[in-house]
């Protein structure tokens, strides 16, 4: 899973997918790539009556990535796939760096069939003709109602379809519940703010000598555990969260020098500088104790983690404490709701893209997503399996249907939008990242930027 861009407010993030597999810079080099060896967007797709595997002995070329608990899945998948599929045998090509190595492949002609693309990338590449549309497969194969919509939005571009289904799901707040314990609070509930998490992480905050975040005599530069992951990544979930976005609704300009969005990113500038409860560029010196995202959270030293569903799987393999999930807390404007799917994308000049398009479906059909769903790595993308015992009782966490709930008013992140991520960083993080340090304020410092935001925009999704 993961979501493809640079620093930025897209995915400055890391989330963030968390987020977890960002290419700095990948995605703008991808697409200047690319129209030097494709045509247009969606010409390689197949005829209207999508193709069958022709029954000879065929190799696939499969370009995987991820954790290794994501990797031993998809070993899993391949060695089940080619058990029900013998003609069809998947060559297993690992990315540590997944966007450079598809660009050199294009580049060269000499490319994959199938790739794990990335929410973001995976649209830039669409957008420049290096995916295949996968529509006449989709329409003959799968029937309407069997997939939340989400999930195979997540996969569109200008009204086409370039990625199937694998990982995905929306986001919930982790817990580690011996945390809570030792410091007697009760755990989360539905009933939470932002603002009530922020109180919480200060209690759960500590430095060495025992003094919490909201303790006077409190030292943010000798931090022995946090009270939460980093959250800054994300920041536009919580301009949702508090009513504003980054966006207007057409998605063609920016919205960031609204009340809303600056306010929020102020805010959580200021819980990383002033109230210190989460890892800080403002005090590099606490580290190594600053561990950051999902590292501190499954090494027991961030008690509140806010995470994509996909994660789980990492902490099932790695957190050796209890902990559980509760709803993502509310904002001004209620509990705003996000999430998407990564998946398998066929490479345009596939010269199997029949069989590909088996591969593709396997993951995200029943056997495939069984396989993700039981080790943890997704929210099911069929409503079948999702509020089936599969997954509500794969354990932990124990509270399952705290993803489900926010399905309905799941959205797409930025990144699925901006196509230029890493024209759009190079604009906003040297401001972003001065904010987050405490060495600029977001009402003084983002307003500029706007018009060159919209520069960009105007280049991206139309």
């Amino acid at each position: 899973m993961g979501i493809e861009t640079t620093q930025i407010g897209i995915a400055q993030i890391g989330t963030t997918r968390r987020v977890v597999m960002r290419a700095a810079g990948g995605v703008a080099a991808v697409v200047g790539l690319l129209s030097l060896v494709r045509c247009g967007a969606g010409q390689s797709a197949p005829a209207a009556d999508a193709p069958r595997p022709s029954g000879q002995p065929v190799t696939l070329r499969y370009l995987a990535r991820g954790s290794q608990a994501n990797l031993d899945i998809q070993r899993n998948g391949v060695a089940a796939f080619e058990q029900a599929n013998p003609k069809i045998k998947i060559q297993f090509d690992v990315a540590t760096n997944y966007f450079e190595k598809l660009r050199t492949e294009l580049a060269s002609g000499d490319t994959s069939d199938v790739a794990f693309t990335a929410q973001g990338g995976a649209q830039a590449l669409a957008n420049d003709g290096g995916l295949m549309a996968m529509d006449p497969f989709i329409a003959r194969d799968v029937k309407p109602g069997d997939y939340y919509d989400y999930a195979l939005e997540s996969g569109r571009h200008k009204g086409k379809s370039y990625v199937f289904p694998y990982d995905g799901g929306t986001f919930a707040l982790a817990y580690n519940k011996q945390l809570f314990d030792n410091a007697q609070l009760p755990y989360p509930d539905d009933t939470w703010t932002w603002e009530k998490y922020a109180q919480v992480a200060a209690r759960l905050t500590v430095d060495r000598n025992g003094k919490r975040a909201d303790d006077s005599g409190f030292d943010p530069r000798q931090i022995a555990q946090y009270g939460s992951t980093s959250i800054r990544g994300d920041y536009w979930y919580y301009i949702w969260a508090n009513g504003g976005d980054i966006l207007t609704k057409d998605k063609q300009k920016s919205t960031l020098d609204s009340r809303e969005a600056l306010d929020t990113i102020q805010w959580l500038a200021d819980l990383h500088t002033k109230r210190v409860i989460m890892p800080s560029p403002k005090f590099p010196e606490a580290d190594p104790a600053a561990v950051a995202g999902d590292v501190g959270f499954t090494a027991g030293r961030v008690a509140l983690s806010p995470h994509g569903r996909w994660r789980v799987s990492e902490y099932r393999r790695l957190a050796q404490f209890a902990w559980d999930v509760a709803p993502m807390p509310k904002g001004k404007a209620g509990r705003a709701a996000y999430g998407w799917f990564s998946g398998m994308s066929i490479i345009s000049g596939s010269k199997a893209a029949a069989e590909a398009w088996e591969f593709c479906k396997f993951w995200g059909s029943e056997p495939g997503q069984r396989l993700v769903t039981e080790r943890g790595q997704a929210v099911p993308a069929m409503p079948k399996l999702a509020t089936g015992p599969l997954f509500l009782t794969s354990s932990p966490p124990t509270n399952n249907k705290a993803y489900l709930e926010a399905i309905k008013d799941a959205r797409q992140p930025p990144a699925a939008y901006i196509l230029d991520g890493a024209a759009y960083g190079e604009i906003l993080n040297p401001v972003l990242n001065a904010i987050w340090a405490g060495e600029q304020v977001a009402h003084v410092g983002i307003p500029p930027l706007v018009s060159q935001l919209n520069s960009v925009l105007a280049r991206g999704r139309t």
